[in-house]
């Protein structure tokens, strides 16, 4: 199952045990149920053989959906949808939403240099192997490649709990998307998201608070997302300051979220099929 392992982490061989594995953990491939029939919880995506990487410290919570990417996230909770493929690395909480035709924006060419093409500090790239063999013969000796301004690989994203990543939009490897923040269709992040703030345009700017200040604080403070989802649905969720005024009168009776995330990468090293 395992073919093989480096500093990425796992790369897997999709085997039956593998898909029963995500499905006794509730994870799911595929997702379903959008219009008015129940969705299923059996669909698969990857075929038998096909290859997938699991980070080291891979942490899948149960009631999640990866319905993109063969490069599993680092981190994945529940009731959240991924539809669009995820950085390595990255880190997503738990109710968030990534829509379709999300990207994400990696390699940062030194635009603060005199030159931004990788001919300036990338000699492996396949014109300069090309170029560096025609020089030597011309001129007797190889040009070296100077690295002063070695570019910035951006790495993974992390998102809190109740983001929503809309269509299309483009968002920088690096970045933290806080608590309840939304990124508009088509928007272009380039920093920092702070929490329940909705964010839109090229490059992308708040736009407004998703609730009045004070109700996104109040939000913030009771991390109602490690609570028990049934427990919550006894409450209005539809008004933020009615289900916040509810939680805090009752919050010693509501459960905290009662489960484990899967460990997938131990779990992938136990499995024989």
């Amino acid at each position: 199952m395992i073919v093989r392992e480096n500093k990425r982490g796992l790369v897997v061989r999709v085997t039956e045990g593998f898909h029963r594995l995500l499905q006794a953990h509730h994870v799911f491939q595929v997702r379903d149920g959008m219009g008015q029939q129940p969705g299923r919880t059996d669909l698969r995506r990857w075929p038998l053989g096909a290859l997938v990487v699991v980070p080291h410290g891979c942490r899948l919570e149960p009631f999640c959906t990866l319905g993109v990417g063969d490069t599993l996230p680092l981190a994945l909770g529940s009731f959240s949808s991924v539809m669009s493929e995820l950085p390595h690395g990255s880190r997503v909480g738990r109710y968030c939403a990534i829509a379709a035709d999300v990207s994400f924006m990696g390699f940062r060419h030194p635009l603060e240099a005199v030159t931004q093409s990788s001919a300036a500090f990338n000699g492996h790239r396949e014109f300069m192997v090309a170029y560096r063999a025609v020089a030597a013969e011309r001129d007797g000796q190889a040009p070296e490649v100077w690295q002063q301004h070695k570019p910035r690989q951006r790495g993974a994203v992390d998102l809190g709990h109740d983001v929503w990543l809309a269509s299309g939009a483009r968002v920088a490897g690096g970045v933290r998307i806080g608590n309840g923040a939304v990124v508009a269709a088509g928007a272009v992040v380039t920093r920092d998201v702070a929490p329940y703030s909705v964010v839109g345009g090229c490059p992308a700017r708040p736009l407004r608070p998703r609730f009045p200040d004070a109700v996104c604080e109040r939000l913030e403070r009771l991390r109602w997302w490690e609570r028990e989802l049934v427990d919550l649905h006894a409450f209005n969720l539809g008004d933020p300051q009615a289900f916040c005024d509810a939680l805090e009168a009752q919050l010693e009776r509501v459960r905290s979220h009662q489960f484990s995330p899967l460990a997938l990468d131990e779990a992938v090293r136990a499995l024989r099929d």
